[in-house]
Order: structure tokens, then sequence, then C-alpha cells
């Protein structure tokens, strides 16, 4: 599951951070931008880049950060799910379970074909 970074402008996925802001955060922590997505936390200097970035992304402004605020509650970075298929087929994206219909084939009542 990819990484969100709780700012005070709201949460911002790490996966929508514009490549502008991984090339500087890379530029900073020494870490290549896959390295920060997949570990975001760490360390302290990962965690400032990073949380700059988002709250640039997010329109707000930094606070100050303490361990504590960045392990209590539900944390500064947090897991959440993507929004990929969990299942596939042949290579393409496999339907969770088939819908309900109301058995009707949508065709007008008169018309010869099955309904």
């Amino acid at each position: 599951m990819p990484f969100a970074c709780n700012t005070p402008g709201g949460q911002v996925q790490l996966l929508d951070l514009p490549l502008e802001a991984l090339d500087r955060i890379e530029e900073e922590t020494g870490r290549r931008w896959s390295q920060v997505l997949s570990l975001p936390a760490f360390s302290a200097k990962s965690i400032i880049t990073v949380y700059r970035e988002a709250c640039a992304v997010a329109g707000c402004e930094p606070e100050p950060l303490t361990p504590r605020k960045c392990i209590d509650g539900d944390g500064l970075f947090v897991q959440v799910p993507d929004d990929l298929p969990d299942m596939y087929e042949g290579g393409l994206p496999k339907a969770e379970a088939d819908q309900p219909t109301s058995g009707s084939s949508g065709a007008p009542d008169d018309s010869g074909g099955p309904q």
C-alpha cells in the first residue's frame, strides 16, 4: 500500500507528488524517489523534506515536527489503500463479483428478441 502524508491542509498521497518535488527530495536526502515513496520516515531529513513538499502540494504552511507528532494518532505518514484492482485475469482487471440484474434484456416488450 502506498503512503500518504497528513498535513495541516489535508492528506497528500506521496504518489501524487510532482516529479520536481521528488527531485528536490532526492537532492536533499541522497535517496532515490522510489526509496522515499517506500519508506518516507527513513530519517529525520527524509521526514522533514517529504513533509515540506507535501505541505507545498496541499497549499499550507508546515508546522513544527516532533517525534511524537510523527508517531502519535494517525501519525504523519500513513498507508492508504490504492485504487488498483486486487485481481487480474489475462492482464486485465477482473470484476469483483457479477452485478445482479433485473432479469430483463432491456429490449422493448414488442421486440422479437429474448427478454
